[in-house]
């Protein structure tokens, strides 16, 4: 039973109820909560064989989203990239078995399977190298993966990279999104890259989630396309994750079909 569920119907006119109240003729019935007698805890591996030193991540190399695990996997000798292009191959009756919203990265050790880019960096680390997850910086690390998501950072790589990239046409926005980043990745870098990475001295999570994001923006292509410039210390970062990261030759060469090779094969 949830003590302060109250609060959906009473919170000084900030309640769900009295704030729908509002927009409603009628004022709606109160909203309840259910309260079971015992909730169980639910463990997504039971019953199923997981950690099993290899596993397979289904992604594309030049997916912002799915370098971040894509990287974390081939640095710690555990991934098999199954290249897996957003459409027909993720509509197939095995791959929706994996992850029935048809997405990537989505990844699969032994019996278990896992999707969502930030979710799978989280799996990695606490079953493969818990120090890229430690637990007295699991609060920092946690606001900056959502923060970068949640505070429009993404949402502006869509508008930016991926047009670059030739995955969309540019929107009539581009430009005007382009030119605020660098106050936004400024701001971003003053609060959670106050170390030589988001965790301190050494690499965490956050720091794979957000690096192929930076190496974009850093490329010369999409500054005469849409205006963007990273700060310093963006640039800075990007050096020193290059020099961490054993395997950062995935953001420059992949069959052509790496970030630096479709950047370049595209800037006219």
């Amino acid at each position: 039973e949830c003590p302060s569920r109250e609060m959906l119907n009473t919170a000084g006119g900030w309640g769900l109820k009295e704030m729908l109240d509002k927009k409603l003729a009628e004022p709606a019935g109160p909203i309840t909560v259910a309260s079971p007698e015992k909730v169980e805890a639910i463990d997504l591996l039971e019953g199923k064989a997981a950690n099993t030193g290899k596993t397979q991540l289904y992604a594309v190399p030049a997916s912002l989203n799915c370098l971040g695990p894509l990287l974390l996997g081939m640095d710690l000798k555990i991934a098999e990239l199954v290249p897996t292009m957003p459409g027909e191959a993720t509509m197939k009756e095995e791959f929706l078995a994996l992850n029935p919203f048809h997405a990537v990265p989505t990844m699969k050790d032994g019996d278990f399977a896992l999707a969502e880019s930030t979710a799978i960096l989280r799996y990695y680390a606490r079953t493969y190298k818990p120090e890229l997850y430690p637990t007295d910086k699991q609060t920092h690390i946690d606001w900056a993966c959502d923060n970068f998501v949640l505070g429009g950072l993404q949402k502006d790589a869509t508008k930016t990279v991926y047009p670059a990239l030739g995955f969309m046409p540019f929107g009539e926005d581009a430009k005007e999104v382009g030119a605020a980043l660098k106050d936004k990745l400024q701001k971003y870098a003053d609060v959670f890259l106050k170390g030589k990475f988001v965790g301190g001295d050494k690499l965490s999570i956050a720091d794979y989630k957000i690096a192929p994001f930076f190496y974009a923006w850093g490329h010369p292509s999409l500054k005469a396309k849409c205006g963007v410039e990273v700060p310093e210390r963006i640039a800075k970062f990007t050096q020193d994750f290059a020099e961490a990261c054993q395997n950062t030759a995935l953001l420059t060469e992949s069959g052509g079909y790496a970030l630096k090779e479709l950047l370049e094969c595209l800037t006219i």
